[in-house]
């Protein structure tokens, strides 16, 4: 599974995290990759409410 987020060769590594450590410095990459569409979208969003306020 973790290979699918593309740690694939980096996992293989002998001193590379394992089992737990392995997801939890998976899911703190989460943030980071969210961080571009959610800036895309509030940007956006922002856009459209000071058109409609003039």
């Amino acid at each position: 599974m973790v290979s699918s987020f593309g740690w694939g060769e980096e996992m293989s590594d002998p001193g590379a995290p394992k089992g737990v450590a392995a997801w939890v410095m998976t899911v703190s990459y989460l943030p980071l990759l969210a961080w571009g569409p959610l800036l895309g979208w509030v940007t956006v969003a922002y856009w459209h409410r000071r058109r409609r306020a003039g």
